[in-house]
């Protein structure tokens, strides 16, 4: 950022945003820590923050420090003994956040600790500043001033006293006045329609509980469906599901974030008859005394915790303890009181129902379906959702005598059953089954099919002929975002990159289009050069246009092997330690790339992939075959299994 001690004895002022500072102070540097704007030159006095973050990126190994430090914190102070929920380690259910709530402390202590090192400055004031930066900040210079920020940001006007008449506020009568008179009559309405809806899914409900023991409940969610084809589908569990169907077995999904009191969300749920909203969960199985249920399970979590006060967490002379305790606590106050209230509903809901079985995805965050599923004896699949690694913290590491685990797991290849079983499952958890997802695809049948494919995908996303088509696959966490992905976008795409154009294929839990393009942008502005195209797609079937495309270039993310899948060029961003998840590289099936140049010269001269190496990384990554029609298969037989066993017996992983 700065040669070594040349601003020594400058004060130094923290701002979310560039701020219109006097530049009459010669002794006053302000560092913006939006990590996607732009220093300007003319404003040698208004840094970013960037360069220092990102020698913290490229200096340490952040996901593997935040779990190894969360771990060892966790250990001495006995959580995962300790913190029990009805007999249950809840430990686990909350590793995974609280890695990530580590892990941006981690990378904001190492950041400052380059910054201010360098700076060596006299006085550190932080303006409007919010969250795991401000606490850091706060806990390194206990003597910093905090106040409001010092103006509007720069290029934007403050809006003054006249807010009111500019925004149109005094011209637009309130709505919920204007209903005053007629609120009686609107919540009749309301209540009428709201009233049928409820009658609709108690006529599905006793549908479903005519038959006990056959019907499979399928937990699906909507909000991150793919596009797969002209459709959007759940890509975890929509093969399982559509077999299912052929099959005439009955099936009963439950739409996790599915409210049936919403009108949007009332026209998917009326459209299928095998489909209950999650609210449902909320409105015919609550009763008043969960509540007291739930409040017993924080107490209780509460007493627990009061044993890990005082147990050091120390980084570079930082102790982040207290502050993580603070937000375990929070975590539990929210998650543990959710979960409580869903497993006395999920209990009666099974109860009424009584299903045959229970599939689905993202077991670490379906603890109720776990818990509820062992005490009835209904036997749990899940299905794996997305990378598997030997370290990945959604997955318990080890096996704890109050841990429950689905009664299979069903995972896409040989390689992934090895991290679970190196972990804290056992050879019989654990069942390899294929991708569901591959099951979904419809790939060209021939070459000319491909190319007319590859033709029409140009053609959607505007790419001129000629230019080369770069997907960068994008991550759906904001502070990954605008950290380690904003540091890979300067490190490979920062620069002038003539006949290419970019497309971010996001996740599909993105809801904005994200800071790619501006940030890109805004470097080739800066830059003085002229940025590439640049769409970014969302709701776009993946495989069609990876198929498409010149080359995929990724970071942490999934479609690394999705890419592989495909046959398309996969270059992989090395430009920090925590690179090569699952051993791309060794495997020869990506690129390792850690600069524009090469970059810009994999595209220009592509490696010549080797067939063999590919196929053996599939072949350990993926079986082959009907992954639905296997998972369905295999979980008939476990049922069936069940229903031979003593029906007193729960089906536990204790």
């Amino acid at each position: 950022m700065t040669a070594s001690g040349s601003f020594a004895g400058s004060r130094v002022t923290f701002v979310e945003r560039p701020v219109d500072v006097p530049a009459v102070e010669p002794d006053r540097i302000v560092v913006v820590v939006d990590t996607t704007w732009i220093a300007r030159p003319e404003r040698p006095d208004v840094l970013s923050i960037r360069p220092a973050l990102f020698e913290a990126i490229e200096q340490h190994d952040l996901f593997e420090e935040a779990l190894r430090r969360l771990d060892a914190w966790a250990a001495e102070a006995g959580l995962p003994d300790h913190l029990l929920v009805e007999g249950v380690t809840y430990w686990y259910r909350l590793r995974e956040a609280l890695w990530r709530w580590l892990h941006e402390r981690l990378l904001w202590r190492h950041t400052l600790g380059v910054l201010l090192t360098e700076m060596a400055p006299v006085h550190v004031e932080a303006l409007g500043l919010e969250g795991a930066l401000a606490e850091v900040l706060a806990q390194l210079t206990p003597g910093a001033a905090t106040s409001a920020p010092l103006g509007p940001p720069l290029g934007e006007h403050p809006v003054g006293d006249g807010w009111q008449e500019a925004s149109g506020i005094q011209d637009r009568p309130s709505r919920w006045i204007d209903r005053l008179h007629l609120r009686t009559p609107f919540v009749s309405r309301r209540s009428t329609v709201v009233g049928r809806r409820d009658d609709e899914l108690a006529r599905r409900v006793a549908e479903f509980s005519g038959e006990p023991g056959q019907a499979l409940v399928i937990l699906t969610t909507p909000s991150t469906y793919a596009r797969v084809g002209s459709a959007s589908r759940d890509q975890h569990l929509g093969s399982v599901t559509e077999r299912l169907d052929r099959s005439g077995r009955p099936a009963i999904l439950v739409g996790m974030g599915l409210d049936h009191r919403d009108d949007a969300h009332w026209q998917a749920i009326s459209s299928d008859r095998r489909l209950l909203p999650q609210s449902l969960l909320r409105t015919r199985w609550a009763m008043p005394s969960d509540r007291d249920r739930a409040e017993h399970a924080i107490q209780v979590c509460d007493s627990a915790l009061q044993g890990a006060a005082g147990v050091p967490l120390d980084v570079e002379g930082l102790d982040l303890a207290p502050r993580l305790l603070a937000e375990v606590r929070t975590i539990v106050g929210r998650v543990v009181r959710a979960d409580v209230l869903q497993l006395a509903r999920v209990e009666r809901f099974l109860a009424d129902i009584r299903p045959a079985g229970i599939l689905l995805a993202q077991e670490g965050i379906r603890t109720p379906w776990l818990v509820a599923g062992s005490r009835l004896g209904i036997p749990v699949f899940a299905v794996q959702h997305g990378i598997l690694y030997p370290t990945h913290p959604g997955y318990p590491d080890r096996r704890h005598p109050a841990l429950v685990l689905p009664s299979r797991t069903f995972v896409f290849g040989p390689y992934e059953r090895r991290v679970l079983l190196d972990g804290a499952y056992r050879p019989d958890e654990v069942e390899v089954s294929g991708a569901p997802r591959h099951d979904l695809d419809a790939v060209p049948p021939d070459n000319l099919a491909r190319a007319l494919e590859r033709s029409a995908v140009r053609e959607e996303l505007g790419v001129a002929s000629g230019d080369r088509l770069l997907v960068v696959s994008t991550l759906h966490l904001p502070f990954i975002q605008r950290s380690h992905f904003v540091h890979m976008l300067e490190r490979l795409l920062g620069g002038p990159m003539p006949g290419v154009h970019v497309v971010f294929k996001q996740h599909p839990g993105e809801r904005d289009e994200g800071p790619y393009r501006r940030f890109l942008e805004g470097l080739a502005e800066v830059g003085g050069y002229r940025p590439p195209p640049i769409t970014v797609v969302r709701d776009y079937d993946l495989y069609r246009l990876l198929r498409a495309a010149d080359a995929h270039l990724g970071l942490h993310s999934t479609v690394l092997t999705d890419a592989v899948v495909a046959g398309t060029l996969n270059l992989i961003a090395m430009v920090e330690p925590h690179g090569d998840l699952i051993g791309y590289v060794e495997a020869g099936v990506a690129v390792p790339v850690d600069s524009l140049a090469q970059v810009i010269a994999a595209l220009e001269v592509p490696p010549t992939p080797d067939p063999a190496r590919r196929e053996a990384f599939l072949a350990d990554h993926f079986l082959p075959g009907d992954a639905g029609a296997r998972i369905l298969a295999s979980v008939d037989r476990l049922i069936e299994g069940a229903r031979r066993a003593d029906p007193t017996e729960l089906v536990t992983n204790r």
